[in-house]
């Protein structure tokens, strides 16, 4: 065994310290499921185990490589990194969040089409967009989840908007999300069920040839028509139009978790890094 070996094994043996700790001050941590099995279960004696024995074969779920992080992979069935158990998967067109946007959909859309001048390739192009396809964006916030300045300065309208929710920007993310003409994002499910996300359709150039599955359910989408869903639950997308299709898409913190855990994560953010290696 190699001394970064060693660094690797002590380090993953704090985190499972730190994890007990955790449950013990906030106990509806416990309940938190984590790559499909309770923290309660990972806080024990047999959960150190199967984190050490992942390392040792050197298993990391292929989404985070994607985002430059090394998380191992625990379970093989496990497609949701982060779960609770209260939380629903519900579809939803209406709410105060869709009315907020409607109200303000032309400075959105005046904002959104000088911003994608600055669009870049999606982490996960390479791996979910078919050869021919492109999926680029505009990131509102930084992987930390401080803002970044300049996009905020750029489109005000949408700063203001995020500004008044309960973004999810530990987990989750803010930006516009370009689909080049004849694109498709293979079928694939969110790390997280922590986070709601809202798609807010800005340019859809043709009826009927843009859309998203989410589970079973095909939604078309239509200009200035918003709704939200858990990117936690399968889904695919396909703009087989001749045009850019551009979308604001947002996470906000989910339904029915309780706010002890959302309260936590806020201030001991910490234990999202679980199982991961730096």
């Amino acid at each position: 065994m190699t001394k970064k070996d060693n660094k690797v094994i002590n380090a993953l043996t704090k985190q499972h310290s730190d994890l007990k700790k955790y449950i013990k001050s906030t106990p509806d941590l416990g309940k938190l499921l984590y790559q499909g099995k309770s923290l309660k279960f990972h806080s024990s004696d047999l959960g150190l185990k199967k984190l050490l024995m992942a390392y040792n074969k050197r298993k990391y779920d292929e989404i985070s490589l994607n985002h430059g992080l090394k998380r191992l992979q625990l379970f093989k069935k496990s497609k949701v990194i982060w779960h609770y158990p209260t939380i629903k998967y519900k579809i939803r067109f209406k709410d105060k969040t869709i009315k907020m946007l409607k109200t303000k959909s032309q400075k959105i859309k005046i904002e959104s089409l000088n911003a994608i001048r600055s669009l870049k390739k999606f982490p996960d192009n390479d791996t979910l967009v078919n050869k021919k396809g492109l999926w680029s964006y505009f990131p509102f916030y930084n992987k930390n989840g401080s803002k970044i300045k300049s996009a905020h300065k750029l489109c005000p309208t949408i700063s203001k908007i995020l500004s008044k929710l309960d973004l999810n920007t530990l987990m989750g993310f803010s930006f516009l999300s370009a689909l080049a003409k004849k694109s498709k994002i293979s079928a694939h499910c969110g790390s997280t069920s922590l986070r709601k996300r809202y798609h807010y359709p800005i340019i859809i150039p043709e009826k009927k040839r843009c859309k998203i599955r989410v589970g079973k359910k095909w939604i078309f989408w239509k200009e200035n028509k918003a709704f939200s869903f858990y990117d936690a639950v399968e889904h695919e997308v396909i703009n087989n139009s001749k045009d850019l299709r551009l979308l604001l898409i947002f996470d906000v913190w989910s339904d029915n978790l309780p706010k002890s855990i959302k309260r936590f994560l806020k201030k001991n953010n910490k234990i999202l890094n679980y199982g991961i290696v730096s």
